[in-house]
Parts: structure tokens; sequence; C-alpha cells
């Protein structure tokens, strides 16, 4: 039996039907989560090959043109998502179309059909993270036997209209690559046939092994990873690497901006009374690095807490607060909120305070990102898309670059909201994410700076979903500040 991969072991099947077209980009994120987009399209000889049911040619690339096996192959692993797909024959070309979404890329290649179609390795090299295929982008190296012992015309003639087209786009941006192009995280490798194609040209192109490297900070998933490395066997390691957690808890601040006391007044007949216990209202920032997507915050303490008169300062409420509240992103930036506490009031005549306490910061352990394509066009519609079911959304309005999300149900769990392109190049940046509720309507506003050269055509929705979420203790101590 004769294997031929169809991404990348082409030119047998090339030789058989000439014409063969594969177009995908595979997107991986920093925690693993990502989408793989592929369109296929075979020429009418061995669309009329795979049609006759001959089995004596096992081809990988059935998998991406018969949807039933490409469901079968997807329930082998949880969290991945057949998002679109779509077969079309026009004159006797068969051309497959798809889209699948996937919570952890350990969990893709565990489904080895789909493991040896994308033949991607990820490995860390120190403090890079290298992607790359190992063979050439039409064989297992540039030297071919049957390419030698053919006249290039031959081969050419044979061989017109094969083209591969690979995108990737990487957790971080680019630094190094083998393609065509490079673009901030995106990067694309061409190989085509066409009429005037040198045998120069060919020749180059065959030598081509795909390569990428980019920094391989924040990057959370389990490496080595790919069709030679080792696939963790924990199903449920789709999370933040622990480590990494607490490498970038430590990376989070609590600081004090401002205080004021707001001190009640009573008029009685003849007096003004001012009350002394007014509540001390301190703002305070906490922020953390970017790696880390805290979804919010709850039950404040104070462990200790006095002014400068010996004053004890305690929460002005009788119980810490266990609501957990939003973290409203502070002055356009993405990873700094602001923390409203209410104290007791000090003294007087108080000159200064000092607060030691901490603050509960949820943070997902595993984020699942699910993508809307075009959703200028999903305006008033439902989003039933897997995924989503739990939250009932609907999307009430979309706004130049302003979305608004509404469902029946709680949204806490969604932690982001982006914009991108259609192809993932550009991201645009949110200066707002905000919740409200109105009667039995659980809203989510969203707003993305455009316009320029930040403008984006039709784009993409991206929402990003918490999965478990950990609550970790985030000390602050105030030391003499001003009293207000």
């Amino acid at each position: 039996m004769k294997k031929i991969n169809s991404l990348l072991l082409v030119f047998a099947a090339s030789l058989l039907t000439g014409c063969f077209e594969i177009e995908d980009t595979f997107t991986v994120n920093r925690d693993g989560s990502g989408s793989w987009k592929f369109m296929m399209k075979l020429g009418p000889k061995m669309t009329a090959m795979m049609s006759s049911g001959n089995d004596s040619m096992e081809m990988d690339g059935e998998l991406l043109m018969k949807e039933e096996k490409l469901r079968a192959a997807l329930t082998k692993a949880k969290g991945v998502t057949l998002v679109s797909y779509s077969v079309k024959n026009i004159e006797g070309s068969l051309t497959a179309r798809g889209e699948m979404t996937f919570d952890s890329i350990a969990d893709l290649y565990r489904i080895k059909e789909l493991k040896e179609q994308l033949n991607w390795e990820f490995k860390k090299v120190g403090n890079q993270l290298v992607a790359e295929i190992k063979q050439g982008m039409m064989s297992s190296s540039g030297d071919n036997d049957v390419t030698k012992q053919m006249e290039f015309n031959k081969v050419k003639g044979m061989m017109l209209g094969l083209k591969i087209d690979r995108v990737l786009i990487m957790p971080n941006p680019i630094d190094t690559a083998t393609s065509n192009e490079k673009d901030g995280r995106r990067a694309r490798w061409l190989f085509a046939i066409t009429p005037k194609t040198t045998e120069e040209q060919f020749k180059a192109l065959n030598e081509i092994k795909p390569k990428a490297t980019c920094s391989a900070a924040g990057v959370t998933f389990k490496m080595p990873l790919g069709p030679a490395g080792s696939v963790p066997m924990d199903l449920g390691a789709i999370a933040s690497d622990p480590e990494e957690i607490k490498s970038d808890l430590k990376q989070v601040n609590i600081r004090a901006l401002r205080a004021q006391i707001i001190r009640h007044e009573n008029y009685e007949p003849g007096n003004r009374v001012f009350f002394s216990s007014a509540p001390l209202t301190v703002n305070a920032e906490i922020s953390w690095p970017l790696s880390m997507k805290p979804s919010g915050w709850s039950h404040l303490t104070i462990e200790r807490g006095s002014d400068n008169q010996g004053t004890a300062l305690k929460l002005h409420r009788t119980k810490p607060d266990e609501k957990t509240h939003d973290l409203q992103k502070r002055s356009n930036r993405e990873n700094a909120s602001e923390i409203r506490m209410e104290i007791s009031g000090p003294a007087r005549t108080a000159e200064s305070y000092s607060l030691k306490g901490a603050v509960l910061l949820h943070v997902p352990k595993s984020l699942k990102m699910i993508e809307i394509p075009d959703i200028k066009s999903m305006a008033g519609k439902t989003l039933d898309m897997p995924g989503l079911e739990e939250f009932g959304l609907k999307v009430k309005s979309v706004q130049g670059s302003n979305i608004q999300l509404a469902g029946d149900k709680p949204n806490d769990a969604i932690v982001d909201l982006k914009f991108v392109s259609p192809d993932r190049s550009k991201e645009l940046k949110r200066f707002y994410l905000n919740r409200s509720k109105f009667r039995d309507e659980h809203r989510l506003n969203a707003g993305f700076m455009s316009g320029g050269r930040n403008s984006v055509k039709d784009p993409t929705l991206i929402i990003v979903i918490a999965g478990e979420m950990g609550k970790y203790a985030i000390p602050f101590h105030f030391k003499d500040l001003k009293a207000p």
C-alpha cells in the first residue's frame, strides 16, 4: 500500500492528478489553544480515483475530503471543534474547506491523523519557541530520485497547478523564519508550479523546510510537541503550567492611588454636627503581567490597619466582601485595574495611616477561544455555536469597533473579547470591557481602537472563555500613607 501525506509529500499525488492545491492557516496561542483553517483542491483525476473506491492507495488527504471521517477523528480528543466544513465538486475538481478550533494543541496532536497532516513540531530552545517541519515542502529532502530521472520540462508539465500555501501564526511575534513572508506573529510559505517556474526556482522551492522562531515568554503548553515529539498523556493538561502561574503571581502588584474621607453631616436646630467615624475610602491599583488573564477579584481582607494616632482601622463592612468584582481596565491599560476599599474612619487628627491585607485574584487555569468570522453580519443573531451554550448569547449590536453581546445567563466566565482580521494577521487593541445587567439580560460590552492603519475589514470576533478558576491571595502593605 502506498501512503501519501497530502499536505507535504504531494509530489506523487501531483504526478497523478496534474492539479493539487492546499492552503492552510495554523494558529497557536500562548496557552496552546488555537485554530486550523484549510482548503484542499484535487484535480479531476485524483477526484475520480477517490470516487472509485480503489483502496490500493491510501491518502491521508481523504480525512479532509470526507466529512464523516474527519468528524470521527475529532471525537478522539476533547476540546477540538469542527466550526465549519464544506465540499464542492466543480467540473470534476473536488474542493474541501474547513475550520476547527482546539482548546489545547496537546489534545489536537493526540489525534494521530491530524498530527500527521499538520507536521509542525514545537520545542523550546533556551528562551525561544521553535516551530518547524523537518521535511521539505514536497518531500523528505530537496533531492528526489524521480525528478532526477526525468527532464525538468516533463516534470513541470505534470505538476502545473500544484500549489502549497501554508501560514503559521505563532504565540508571540516571529523573530526568524524561512518563509516567503513574515509579519508580526504570522509567517507564510508559498510553493507553486506555474508555466513561468524555472528549474532553479523549482529546486529552491523543493528545498524549503518551514521553520520559525519566536520568544517563549508566556508560552504555557507542554513541549516537545509534534510528529517526532511526545504528547502529554494527561488529557487535562490544557491549563497553564502551575509554575508559570506562580511566576506570574510574583509580578502582581497592588499600590495605593488616592484616598478620601466623606464626612457625613447632621443638622440639628442651632447645631451642626460632624461625624468623625466617616469611612476612609482607598483606591488602589492592581497590575499583572500581560501573559496573565485574570477575570476578577473578591474577598478583600484587612489583616492589620491603624493611623498614626493609634486608632485601629478595619473594613467598614462587618465581614469580607465575597462578591466577585470585575477588573475594569484602567487608563486604557490591558493589565491594570482599580480596587476600591472602604475602611473604618481614622482619628480626626490623624496625619497618616497604614494598611496590611490581601485580595483574592481570580485567574483561569485554562482558556478556550471561540472565533466568529464576519461578526458584523451577526448583529441581531444568536451565537449558537458549540462552546457558547452556557451563556445564551446574541449579538445585540456592532457599531464601528464597539460590540455588545447579551444573554439570559451570567457571562463571568468570558474573560476577554478580541477583534482580529480574517487572516488573523492583525488584532485591534481593546480599550474597554465591561459587564452590566438590565432586568434579566446579562450584557457584555467591548470597544476596540480602529481607524487608519488600525482598521480591519470584516473582523472576526474571538471570545475567550475561562475554564477552571484558580483563586490566589495577593498581599498588599501600605505604609505611612498621608491621611486625606
